[in-house]
């Protein structure tokens, strides 16, 4: 092993002569109040119990030999870098408070602003040195980030004389996580550290205790090397995400090395677009991977050493196929995890999982949409098999099943869908995963004792079911209804109204049967009217499935709402209606692929028209399509006929 790791004090690492690179591919700084808020209590921990040895953990750094050379010509962060990043901030942070104490202290001695000057300028040798081969001053951390320079060049300014004490222009440091960090320790060094009877003692001996903070260093010039250990070190998750791990993988095994900057670039991009719409780009990256392999099992805190036991036995894949996949399915992950469909259809699919949490469910949606996208299936194929996995999953909730228990079969399905070639293929898989999972679908009985059930008080915790899968339902039934000149309207932007107001008390007025849904002002002007008194502001709502409400209803009451709540019932049923047996019957049929594939290549002279057909229709709808087709000789009719037995 050509390492070399020792203990040393974060004030010994500091004060090294040596600028410390964060390298190209790394994630940029990312840590967030709660991690500042760690660090900051560990620091004041330790030294207001008197215990200057808190541990701050490892870091990895690969030297940079200068050709032909034994000395160092720079040093990359390979692990570590959050925690130097924020070191660094955190002294710039004591500098300002030093400054600022200065110009808020009108009667400071002279003594003193000679003492505060000194401290200033012992802090400021942490954050630069002198080159001796430019002799230029040289910032000690490089990564890249402007506004952390911009934070360096404001620390970093004279203050031997209280003339050139400044703060004005932190205030226009730029909004972003670096200067969200600055601003944040500032503020608790003010409010938790600071001593006022005895400013400076107090700030000396919290920096003593961040100093005196013990640290392991390990290096090496071998970047295979300390790449290996960084992988020890957070495979198990301990430090980094897993798709941290996934892009140190991708970096290190990139070819040409010229595509690492575009990579770079792009990956920023995927980081932060998961985030910017609160996806967690592990969760992205768990159904991601059960999409693109075929693995049978897979956790997201094993991902990391699946994708390794994978790759290293197939002698690596191509990192930029896997990379090019990753780039194209955060695009459609977020679509469907934000509900961004490109359609009425697609986004109402999307709605409905979101709604129940179905989170799992993501790795097959995203499969589906691949290959929409791919154009393996037209826009009704793509919504049949939406439509299908939908239904199934109303019938499976209705009775709080857990989605567990689908699991396997879920997965498996996804990374067959991933792989498919034709329409064909995806349609035997989904009726194979749907005929599989049927065992967990309910009888007609629960599902009808189960939507009975549905119910939504806002005055009472009673009332236990979620007001959006409510409107979610009874949307669909409004939908069936609409006309022309009804008003386009979201349908989360719908209240529910209670026919007979809701009082808190009486569990039958929460019944599907009591409600309706209304836009915001037209629930407003109701407020708790009686129905003869709201009938008429009803009549003329903007949606036809109310007015045609109060045609049907002279009056309302308690006896409407049961009947009325059966009448929903049965039409919520049938609007996401899914038959068991059906789906079995369907997929023994879709499993004959194969058979039926073959047949035609080998026995019907390889019939392309025949081939495409099926692969476009899927076995099913081409039976039906051999069966109707008037050109299609007899002979080869009941030769695929045979086929299909």
């Amino acid at each position: 092993m050509t390492y070399d790791a020792r203990g040393r004090s974060v004030g010994e690492l500091l004060n090294d002569d040596v600028c410390l690179s964060v390298p190209r591919y790394q994630r940029g700084y990312v840590w967030e109040e709660k991690h500042w808020k760690d660090l900051l209590r560990d620091i004041t921990t330790s030294y207001k119990n008197g215990i200057y040895k808190h541990f701050l953990g490892t870091f990895v750094f690969e030297d940079i030999i200068e050709d032909g050379s034994t000395s160092i010509y720079s040093t990359n962060i390979i692990d570590g870098q959050q925690r130097i990043t924020s070191l660094q901030i955190l002294i710039c942070s004591l500098i300002y408070v030093f400054k600022k104490h200065i110009l808020e202290s009108p009667e400071l001695s002279a003594e003193l602003f000679e003492e505060i000057s000194r401290r200033i300028e012992i802090l400021q040798k942490y954050l630069y040195f002198r080159d001796i081969k430019t002799t230029r001053n040289k910032m000690k951390l490089d990564n890249g980030v402007d506004s952390f320079n911009k934070l360096l060049d404001l620390s970093l300014t004279l203050c031997g004389k209280r003339s050139e004490v400044n703060i004005a222009d932190y205030d226009e440091l730029p909004n972003d996580i670096v200067s969200s960090a600055f601003w944040f320790m500032s503020k608790y060094i003010e409010d938790s550290v600071v001593d006022k009877s005895n400013f400076v003692k107090s700030i000396v001996d919290f920096l003593s205790a961040m100093l005196s903070m013990n640290v392991i260093v390990v290096r090496s010039s071998d970047q295979n090397e300390v790449i290996n250990l960084f992988e020890v070190l957070n495979a198990r998750g301990l430090y980094l995400k897993q798709i941290e791990l996934l892009k140190n993988f991708i970096f290190r095994n990139l070819a040409p090395s010229k595509l690492r900057d575009e990579v770079k670039i792009e990956w920023l991009k995927l980081y932060n677009a998961l985030y910017e719409n609160n996806i967690d780009p592990d969760q992205f990256l768990l159904h991601f991977m059960r999409s693109y392999y075929d693995f049978k099992t897979l956790k997201q805190d094993e991902i990391y050493e699946k994708l390794k036991e994978f790759e290293f036995k197939t002698n690596y894949e191509n990192v930029n196929t896997l990379f090019q996949w990753l780039k194209k399915c955060y695009k459609h992950y977020i679509i469907i995890a934000t509900n961004k469909g490109s359609n009425v259809i697609e986004k109402r699919i999307y709605d409905y999982f979101i709604v129940k949490k179905n989170i799992q469910i993501r790795s097959l949606l995203l499969s589906l949409r691949i290959k929409h996208q791919e154009q393996l299936m037209n826009d009704d194929q793509y919504t049949e098999m939406l439509i299908l996995i939908r239904n199934f999953f109303v019938g499976f909730n209705l009775l709080t099943n857990s989605s567990n228990q689908l699991e396997k079969h879920l997965y498996e399905a996804s990374s067959n869908i991933f792989r498919a070639k034709n329409f064909a293929e995806v349609r035997m898989n989904i009726y194979s995963f749907l005929s599989k999972v049927s065992q967990f679908y309910p009888s007609v009985d629960d599902i009808e004792r189960s939507i009975l059930n549905i119910r939504y008080s806002n005055k009472s915790r009673k009332g236990n079911t979620r007001k959006d899968l409510v409107v979610y339902f009874l949307e669909h039934l409004y939908e069936a209804k609409k006309i022309e000149k009804d008003i386009e309207i979201p349908y989360k932007k719908l209240s529910i109204e209670h026919v007979i107001p809701d009082n808190g008390q009486d569990p039958l007025t929460w019944k599907l049967g009591n409600i309706l849904l209304m836009t915001e002002g037209f629930n407003r002007k109701l407020k708790n009217k009686t129905y003869a008194e709201k009938k008429s502001f009803i009549s003329r709502s903007e949606i036809n499935f109310n007015r045609l409400f109060t045609e049907e209803y002279e009056s309302f009451d308690l006896g409407n709402v049961s009947t009325r709540t059966k009448l929903l019932m049965s039409e919520i049923k049938s609007y996401f209606s899914f038959s068991p047996d059906d789906i079995i019957l369907i997929e023994k049929m879709e499993s004959k692929y194969e058979k039926i594939h073959k047949t035609i290549c080998e026995d019907i002279e390889d019939n392309k028209k025949l081939r495409d057909k099926l692969n476009e229709l899927g076995v099913t709808d081409f039976m039906k399509y051999v069966e109707k087709n008037l050109a299609i000789d007899d002979d080869i009719k009941q030769i695929i006929k045979k086929a299909s037995q």
